[in-house]
């Protein structure tokens, strides 16, 4: 079965639905009308994932013409806000090594936490600079996540300002914003970050909450307006990926809401 015949990138989040092999993810995204699958980074370490499994994955992803996206941890080293500087390019490079193994073209961060924010800022856009021709050579897109407070304090990327100056520093095209509609609804910036980041936007969350809590629900389920959420979001250009990251058992309801906003 070939993926759908579409502009848009649309897809899920591995560790939001569930499969029983490789081969049996793309099957599932491929029933639901996606062209694209995210590697997340607790679901690679549960499934005890390596080169091997990568190779298979990039394998599937031409087969199917899927493009791929990879998240990968934020903790620890790969907190780039918070590593010391050597430590956290390390960490970048070793992302870059596992998505190239993977053929993901879209690398999914967070901006990590602080102990002084503009210090913290500094040092990622440091970090970004010094990955840049890497990134550029093979065609990949370095996608920073908007965040929430609720999962802890001293995030980063809770705030349009963040954003501002990593882009005002770093302009390459390959670097921009992954908007998760969930944490952009939490903090009241979602609007904000379209109307200001439009042109810099690269990659989505999908997923719903009450305004609250991260509660990653399907479309429908929360109180974001999706209607003008997506309608303000195609007006930018963007055309994916959109990623899903509500659990599957929304799916049998939320996935054609979804499908019909974005494809009519």
């Amino acid at each position: 079965m070939a993926a759908m015949s579409t502009k848009l990138i649309f897809g899920v989040s591995s560790t939001h639905f569930n499969y029983d092999s490789l081969p049996h993810a793309f099957e599932k995204c491929l029933g639901w009308g996606m062209n694209h699958i995210e590697f997340f980074c607790s679901d690679i370490a549960r499934r005890k994932f390596g080169r091997v499994e990568f190779g298979e994955i990039a394998r599937l992803a031409q087969e199917h013409r899927f493009t791929v996206g990879y998240h990968p941890h934020y903790v620890g080293a790969c907190d780039l806000g918070r590593a010391e500087p050597t430590v956290g390019l390390a960490a970048f490079h070793s992302i870059l090594d596992d998505a190239l193994f993977m053929a993901a073209r879209f690398i999914i961060v967070h901006l990590g936490t602080f102990v002084e924010r503009q210090t913290a800022l500094e040092k990622i856009v440091r970090a970004t600079e010094a990955v840049l021709p890497r990134v550029e050579r093979e065609g990949m897109m370095v996608c920073f996540e908007d965040f929430v407070l609720c999962h802890g304090p001293n995030a980063l990327g809770d705030r349009p300002d963040d954003f501002e100056f990593l882009f005002s520093r770093v302009g390459a095209k390959c670097v921009g914003m992954n908007l998760d509609y969930g944490h952009g609804h939490i903090t009241g910036h979602l609007y904000e970050y379209l109307r200001r980041f439009g042109s810099r936007l690269v990659y989505t969350h999908i997923q719903d909450n009450d305004g609250v809590k991260d509660q990653h629900i399907g479309v429908g389920f929360g109180t974001i307006d999706w209607p003008k959420a997506i309608r303000e979001t195609l007006a930018t250009g963007f055309r994916g990926p959109f990623t899903v990251e509500y659990l599957e058992k929304y799916a049998e309801v939320a996935h054609p809401k979804l499908k019909a906003l974005l494809f009519g």
